[in-house]
């Protein structure tokens, strides 16, 4: 494992993140921490309490809390923040008091601002529009946030605080993190005070790369790239894609997992401001073909010839396969997207309830991918990017 320089901290290139443990049990969960520990993975990434709380019970096991450096946050702060009805310093105290206690510790090694996706759809409004009438042009409600002074003010404050914290030994550094790449970089210009920012940021999703990664160097601050198994703007993750309901020799395109993974994380690594990649590992063998990311920093021919069949792929039937594969998504709001996308791309009036019973929903897929995909592939249009 290869280290990289975080605020005077050696932090592994691989850093392992705390959302591994949703699906497992405390024991299986233990297991891989064990094994990120074994393969030199000191870095542990938590924003969820639950996650924190997992990775806490864990590292206590295992008496390694000194060995670690252990991320803790606030989810989607802001809506946080106004829910509690609490001035900001006692809020932030409160909720920094909480994750100490879930690990178990008298200091956090970074206490992450998270901004959240920086909007969301309107779930309602898909089926409110009635969209697969086609034709109107309708698109789907999207509630922004822009990021304005109550963002910047707020953040300004929440610095201020923080650094107290710092100064009292109860944090050692500060991150931010969301999936919104443009409110993540109107941050990082307005606010120097950010150790590390935790970005999507992986071969297929590179929007972070134009300017908020060029910013966060300017200002010193350093980027963990999450997500490694995105795809490009859509938001449609690789694990999804893998499951379309597409011919499965086209869907499969002889892609070896480990092969992709391993690949995927070793990209981001090429950029000097990147610090690590936050993986995510059902099993030890899983998080040990991913550490294998760490250190192999030439970029091959054979490792662009890995990913690229995924891009042709998810390019293929003007966005077909990345429509069909958020309707597979496990995620109710994913599946609506796809679905309303869908309608708008074919003026089609097919029968797919996106909260409807698993078996009824792979029906529906089924019949409208043996209706709509043919033989041959063709390249997406311009504008697919916001296809969803």
């Amino acid at each position: 494992m290869n280290y990289r320089q975080l605020a005077n901290t050696d932090v592994s290139e691989i850093v392992l993140d705390g959302a591994t443990a949703e699906n497992l049990s405390r024991k299986d969960f233990e297991a891989v921490v064990s094994k990120a520990l074994d393969l030199g993975i000191n870095f542990f990434h938590t924003l969820r309490p639950e996650e924190t709380s997992a990775v806490g019970e864990a590292v206590k096991s295992l008496s390694v809390r000194r060995n670690t450096i252990v991320t803790a946050g606030i989810p989607d702060f802001f809506a946080a923040f106004t829910r509690h009805k609490m001035r900001l310093a006692p809020f932030l105290e409160h909720e920094l008091s909480d994750r100490l206690q879930r690990l178990s510790s008298n200091y956090l090694d970074c206490f992450v601002i998270d901004l959240g996706r920086g909007r969301s759809v309107d779930f309602e409004s898909v089926r409110n529009e009635k969209l697969s009438d086609g034709g109107n042009g309708k698109t789907l409600t999207l509630e922004t946030f822009e990021g304005g002074t109550f963002l910047h003010e707020t953040i300004t404050d929440c610095l201020d605080i923080i650094e107290r914290l710092k100064h009292e030994g109860r944090v050692r550094m500060t991150g931010v993190s969301g999936e919104n790449i443009e409110v993540l970089e109107r941050v990082l210009v307005k606010h120097e005070g950010f150790d590390v920012a935790f970005v999507p940021y992986n071969y297929g999703f590179r929007a972070a790369g134009d300017e908020a990664i060029p910013v966060a160097s300017m200002v010193n601050t350093k980027i963990v790239a999450t997500k490694p198994l995105w795809w490009d703007v859509r938001e449609i993750p690789v694990t999804v894609l893998a499951t379309c309901p597409y011919p499965p020799d086209k869907a499969a395109a002889g892609l070896s997992r480990e092969v992709l993974s391993r690949t995927a994380c070793k990209w981001p690594l090429s950029e000097s401001t990147v610090v690590g990649v936050a993986v995510e590992a059902a099993d030890p063998e899983a998080l040990a073909n991913l550490a294998q990311a760490s250190g192999d920093m030439i970029w091959t021919r054979a490792d662009e010839e890995a990913l690229r069949p995924v891009a042709e792929i998810a390019g293929a039937q003007d966005a077909l396969f990345v429509m069909l594969s958020a309707m597979n998504s496990g995620q109710a709001e994913m599946r609506a997207r796809g679905w309303a996308a869908l309608q708008r791309k074919t003026q089609g009036d097919f029968d797919f309830d996106p909260d409807g019973p698993e078996k009824e929903r792979a029906d529906a897929l089924a019949r409208i991918a043996s209706d709509l995909v043919a033989e041959e592939v063709s390249l997406p249009p311009e504008d697919l990017d916001e296809l969803l």
